[in-house]
């Protein structure tokens, strides 16, 4: 397993905890797929359950992603949430202080029963 790397996951932490408007997204799928599995909550709680994941080092597999069109640094990476194995895929883009998160929805590939991907 690779591990994501340190000043990596304090950049996305800052600009997730930080809240500035127009630093932080994420897609319409990610939005949709996590509002269908937590309806009690909103769209952008998202960001403190990735920050505080990130934080606790709380990852069960980690991929380096290459084939995105957004220019960055990108991580796709397992965890579990509410005791549901969960996918997210996020962005640190690159030439600007900002996060995209991709995906954040149900674990749906991989070894589920483990929590990794292959």
């Amino acid at each position: 397993m690779i591990v994501l790397p340190k000043d990596w996951i304090e950049k996305v932490v800052a600009i997730l905890d930080a809240g500035r408007a127009g630093t932080r997204a994420i897609t319409n799928t990610a939005r949709l797929d996590w509002m269908a599995l937590f309806p009690d909550s909103f769209s952008f709680e998202i960001y403190s359950v990735i920050s505080s994941i990130l934080k606790l080092g709380a990852i069960t597999d980690i991929r380096k992603v290459e084939t995105m069109n957004e220019p960055g640094e990108v991580y796709e990476f397992l965890f579990v949430y509410r005791s549901r194995r969960m996918y997210s895929k996020v962005n640190l883009c690159e030439g600007k202080v900002s996060v995209l998160v991709y995906s954040a929805h149900l674990q749906r590939l991989g070894n589920i029963e483990d929590g990794r991907f292959a």
